[in-house]
């Protein structure tokens, strides 16, 4: 048997496993909090996968970094895409374990 863990937990996130794949069904958070010189709590999405009850989490996208220069106050960014979801219902694939 192994362990599953997703990060953040919700509720609605479920976990099948056939073939020797686990499927993974989360959602990403459409929106993140800002930490300073850090991210947001719960803003990364990570899965981990192992036979051992304590193992790391890997991020299942990728991160955006916005480096900002000067005294000026941000109080929000936006990200949109044109062709596809960044942020809603996910399915995620951990094969080879």
């Amino acid at each position: 048997d192994f362990y599953v863990g997703v990060y953040p937990f919700m509720g609605s996130t479920s976990v099948k496993y056939s073939n020797g794949q686990y499927e993974i069904n989360t959602v990403i958070p459409a929106t993140q909090k800002y930490a300073e010189n850090s991210f947001g709590q719960e803003s990364l999405v990570m899965v981990g996968v192992s036979q051992e009850p304590s193992f790391s989490f890997k991020n299942v996208g990728t991160i955006l970094i916005f480096p900002l220069k000067g005294n000026a106050t941000i109080k929000s960014a936006t990200l949109v895409s044109g062709k596809s979801n960044i942020a809603g219902k996910a399915v995620v694939t951990v094969s080879n374990l």
